[in-house]
């Protein structure tokens, strides 16, 4: 370990992520609306199944590819969903650096 922690902070190595960002990322049904979403998260949890990032894909905005903002209709509450208190996951959502 010191030795990689050596090479990365003095031969120009890249930051070390967070031991969460390499954990287990489970992507939810483009078509899942918020309710589905915290269905599966709680059955995950329930069951066990280790996951430490739970992500959604672009159907979570009101236009895909390119992206948008979010689906209103379909996540109600978006703020609650990505403020944190969600059963320990973090979050993943997709985006680009462009808007439709």
């Amino acid at each position: 370990m010191k030795l990689f922690l050596h090479t990365i902070c003095f031969q120009g190595g890249g930051c070390i992520p967070s031991v969460w960002g390499l954990a287990v990322l489970y992507r939810c049904y483009a078509k899942y609306n918020e309710k589905e979403i915290a269905t599966l998260a709680n059955q995950l949890r329930e069951r066990t199944i280790p996951c430490d990032i739970l992500g959604s894909e672009p159907g979570c905005q009101s236009r895909s590819y390119s992206c948008s903002y979010w689906d209103k209709e379909k996540f109600l509450n978006y703020k609650s969903l990505i403020s944190g208190k969600n059963n320990g996951y973090h979050i993943n959502l997709w985006e680009h650096a462009y808007t439709s």
